[in-house]
């Protein structure tokens, strides 16, 4: 199941994919980008700038949504052993040269990151971005999802210039 926000989304040089389930934990990023999608400035950015999607558990198709970018903010639930509800952030090499695998969704991040590379389909950069879980991978508290779209939104404003829209 995949939900893209405009048929120009994989055009633009910033995507934001927020990566996941249906289920538990696993509905941050999607969560987070639907919070994105809602936020006035964001609305008023160039359409040509920014891109907003969400993706369920993509394994290997997620090489499609990073062909082309300039930049990508992957948003996802985390277990890396830290305190729940701590922020992480890594960059696409601290992703792609982790020991552990990232996902539980058999082809994770860590192995489409580095097929990307492979392949000189990686974006300029990437990031991944979102929420230790730890052993609550079953709750998904609001506060968390807030935090995550707080730090994205600030991200994305650094790099797109607000204009308005044209009417």
């Amino acid at each position: 199941m995949f939900f893209i926000e405009t048929d120009s989304a994989l055009l633009a040089p910033l995507r934001v994919i927020g990566v996941g389930s249906p289920f538990g934990a696993d509905r941050l990023g999607w969560e987070t980008v639907q919070l994105l999608q809602r936020r006035p400035v964001l609305a008023s950015l160039q359409p040509a700038c920014l891109s907003l999607l969400q993706l369920d558990r993509p394994g290997a198709a997620l090489l499609d949504y990073l062909s082309g970018a300039e930049e990508v903010i992957i948003l996802d639930a985390m277990k890396n052993g830290g305190r729940p509800g701590q922020l992480l952030r890594l960059t696409g090499e601290a992703v792609g040269q982790a020991p552990v695998k990232l996902s539980s969704h058999g082809f994770g991040l860590r192995e489409t990151l580095n097929l990307a590379r492979v392949l000189g389909e990686s974006p300029g950069q990437t990031w991944l971005m979102g929420i230790e879980v730890g052993e609550q991978e079953h709750y998904l508290p609001g506060a968390w999802v807030e935090r995550l779209a707080e730090t994205v939104e600030a991200e994305i404003l650094s790099r797109c210039q607000a204009v308005p829209r044209p009417v």
